[in-house]
């Protein structure tokens, strides 16, 4: 059968093969802005998670003392509900992680007894050795913190314990290890970075000496909630522990 001209492969000289190299770069380059956009979009819910809490707790120390008013105690608190919000608008859209990952799911009643369990450990062991702990370091310890919440009304103190236990619990136990584990592969070294990050945002509220033992009380949480994957627990324990030590024996 006779082969035509047409039909044979034209050969590609050195200037027609730069051209295609050079078109092929300018599309990748082209792309690259907007996949890399891409990846920080899709970071950002994580950022804001990380680095939210700590800024906020920064700046509101520092403005509160020059001048300590409820109401701006109060304009700090919206804006950290405001940033559990923006993070979970992240979480559940552009990041596409499922509601059961971001812990919405009916409360079970095992929910209910290892909460129970932790604030029974964390009130009758654990805060009772964190109190030694600090004492025997001598690195300052829990007055600093606690003078900070003096005069405070009751109802306030309860809506800030909710509002910022609970929404620590689920920035940094369940959304920030989930995302972590995604983005690094490992769930153990997702709950590292993110207790890391929880230990040094207590530092401006509490100190050193407190902030040391934030390491071991995070540690046990972080782990609980590798095992479980339940912050239902996690968050009911917080709470719970917080009401105990800020409103009930605060001394």
């Amino acid at each position: 059968m006779a082969v035509s001209a047409c039909d044979l492969p034209k050969p590609i000289s050195p200037l027609g093969a730069f051209a295609n190299r050079s078109r092929s770069a300018i599309l990748r380059n082209a792309r690259s802005p907007y996949l890399s956009a891409m990846r920080r979009s899709k970071s950002l819910g994580l950022w804001l998670a990380l680095a939210g809490p700590g800024l906020i707790a920064l700046l509101s120390v520092l403005a509160l003392q020059l001048t300590d008013t409820l109401v701006l105690r109060a304009i700090f608190l919206v804006a950290f509900a405001l940033l559990l919000v923006a993070v979970y608008r992240r979480a559940s859209g552009p990041e596409g992680i499922s509601a059961k990952r971001l812990g919405l799911r009916p409360l079970r009643l095992q929910s209910l007894l290892i909460a129970g369990g932790l604030t029974a450990f964390f009130i009758f062991v654990f805060g009772p050795f964190a109190y030694g702990l600090v004492d025997w370091l001598d690195l300052g310890d829990f007055s600093t913190g606690l003078s900070r919440l003096d005069g405070l009304p009751v109802w306030y103190l309860l809506l800030t314990i909710l509002i910022v236990a609970g929404g620590e619990e689920w920035l940094y136990r369940c959304y920030a290890i989930e995302r972590l584990t995604d983005l690094t592969g490992s769930i153990w070294l997702a709950g590292m970075i993110s207790l890391a990050v929880f230990v040094v945002v207590h530092y401006p509220l509490w100190g050193l000496g407190p902030t040391l033992t934030v390491i071991l009380s995070g540690a046990i949480l972080t782990v609980a909630y590798i095992l479980t994957r339940d912050i239902h627990a996690l968050v009911i324990a917080h709470i719970a522990t917080d009401i105990y030590g800020l409103l009930i024996t605060p001394s």
